[in-house]
C-alpha cells in the first residue's frame, strides 16, 4: 500500500512540477483532467465512504440534506450497486469542477494540478455530499463576478441548491454582500476588525453556542430543516468534533496564508497596472478583494470545529486562481518573469504541506483510499 501511495504522490508532484514550468500544454491538461476524474470517481473505500456505502445499500435516509437522498433513492431503486452510484456522482462532480476551473483562469494546468492535493484528494474523493456541494459552490463563484443581475440570481440559486446537498454550503450566501455594497474598501477594513473580535469570542464561547442550540430546539415554531441544522451545529461545537487550539491555529494559518497571497497580489496588480486596467477590471479586483476578505469569516468557525475547514476547501481554487491571475497578468504586461515568485511558491508550498499533514493525521484511512484506486471493481 505504501508503494501505491508513493506512486500516486509522485504522479501528482510530477504533474505539478511540469505545470509550473510549462504554462500551456493541451497534452498536460488532458493528463491532469484524467487524473482528476480517476481520483474523484474511482475512490471506493475510506471511513466516510463506508458510511455512504451502508446508507446506500440499505437505502437509509440519515435525516439531512434531502436533495442528496432523493438522488440516492432514485439510483438505488434501479438496483445499481454502490460502485455505480459513486462513479456516477464522481463523474458529475468532475464535469462541474473542470468546467468551473476552465472559467477561473487561463493557467488551468497549474491550478488543476494544485487542486489534486486540495480539494480533489480529500473532499471530492471521500466526502460525497460535501464534495458534490463543493463543486456546485465552485461553479457558483464563476457567476458572482459577472456584471449583471441574472448572474447574481444564478449564484444564489446554486448556493441554495448546494445547501440541500450539504447544509454547510449556506455559508456562501454571505458572499453576495460585497456585490451589493459600493464602498468595498471600508467594508474590507470593517470586516477584518469584526472577524478578529468574533474569533476571540468563539475561542471561549462553546457553552454559549450549545445553550443557544438548546433554546432553538425547544421552540414550537422550529421546523424539521431548522431542527436538523441546529442539531448538527450543536454536534460540531461539542465533544469529538470540537476543535483543539492546535487545530484552530493550523487551519487559521493555512487560510491566512492563502488570503495574504491573494490580497497582496490584487493590490499590487492595481498599483502596477493602474494605467492599463479599465474601470470594469478595477471594480472586479475590488469585488474579489471583498469576497476574499469575507471568506475570513471561516476563521472564527475553525475555533469551534475542525469540520468547517472542509467548507473552506471549496474556496481554495478561487483564492489560488485570484493569486495566479493577478501575478501572471503583471508578468505579461510588464514583462517581469520573476514577479510574484515567492507568493506563487508560498501558495504551492502551503497546500502541499497541508496535504501531507492530512496523511500523517489519518494514515490508515489514506492507505484505504489509495488502495481502492488499484482494485478492480
Amino acid at each position: 500500500i505504501m508503494a501505491e501511495l508513493t506512486l500516486q504522490v509522485c504522479v501528482m508532484m510530477l504533474l505539478l512540477a511540469i505545470s509550473y514550468k510549462c504554462k500551456h500544454s493541451r497534452v498536460l491538461l488532458f493528463f491532469i483532467c484524467i487524473m482528476t476524474f480517476i481520483m474523484i470517481a474511482f475512490s471506493f473505500d475510506s471511513a466516510d465512504l463506508e458510511n455512504y456505502r451502508r446508507a446506500y445499500d440499505f437505502d437509509i435516509y440519515m435525516g439531512k440534506d434531502p436533495l442528496y437522498f432523493i438522488f440516492q433513492e432514485l439510483i438505488h431503486s434501479t438496483g445499481a450497486k454502490f460502485e455505480f452510484f459513486k462513479m456516477l456522482i464522481g463523474t458529475i462532480m468532475t464535469v462541474l469542477f473542470l468546467s468551473s476551473i476552465f472559467r477561473y483562469t487561463e493557467h488551468r494546468e497549474l491550478l488543476l494540478s494544485l487542486c489534486l492535493f486540495i480539494p480533489v484528494s480529500n473532499s471530492f474523493a471521500t466526502q460525497i455530499r460535501s464534495g458534490l456541494a463543493g463543486c456546485i459552490i465552485i461553479l457558483a463563484l464563476t457567476y458572482l463576478f459577472a456584471n449583471n443581475m441574472k448572474s447574481k440570481i444564478i449564484y444564489l440559486v446554486l448556493v441554495v441548491m448546494a445547501s440541500f446537498i450539504h447544509q454547510m454550503s449556506l455559508f456562501y450566501i454571505i458572499l453576495i454582500i460585497p456585490v451589493i455594497l459600493k464602498d468595498t474598501k471600508r467594508f474590507i477594513y470593517f470586516t477584518r476588525v469584526c472577524i478578529f473580535i468574533v474569533t476571540i469570542f468563539m475561542i471561549n464561547a462553546g457553552s454559549i453556542i450549545t445553550d443557544f442550540a438548546d433554546f432553538i430546539s425547544s421552540q414550537s415554531w422550529t421546523n424539521s430543516y431548522l431542527s436538523i441544522l441546529v442539531f448538527r451545529m450543536k454536534q460540531m461545537f461539542t465533544g469529538e468534533f470540537k476543535s483543539t487550539l492546535l487545530g484552530f491555529a493550523f487551519n487559521a494559518l493555512f487560510h491566512s496564508i492563502l488570503y495574504y497571497c491573494a490580497e497582496v497580489s490584487l493590490i499590487q496588480q492595481s498599483k502596477i497596472m493602474r494605467l492599463e486596467l479599465p474601470y470594469k477590471e478595477w471594480s472586479k479586483i475590488d469585488l474579489i478583494r471583498g469576497v476574499n476578505c469575507l471568506l475570513l469569516a471561516f476563521i472564527p468557525l475553525y475555533a469551534i470545529s475542525f469540520h468547517f475547514v472542509r467548507a473552506f476547501y471549496y474556496a481554495v481554487p478561487f483564492l489560488c486562481a485570484s493569486t495566479f491571475n493577478s501575478i501572471y497578468a503583471v508578468r505579461k504586461v510588464r514583462r517581469l518573469n520573476s514577479y510574484g515568485q515567492i507568493r506563487v511558491l508560498l501558495v504551492i508550498g502551503v497546500i502541499i504541506f497541508v496535504y501531507f499533514w492530512g496523511i500523517l493525521q489519518e494514515p490508515a484511512d489514506t492507505f484505504r483510499l489509495v488502495k481502492s484506486y488499484f482494485e478492480v471493481r
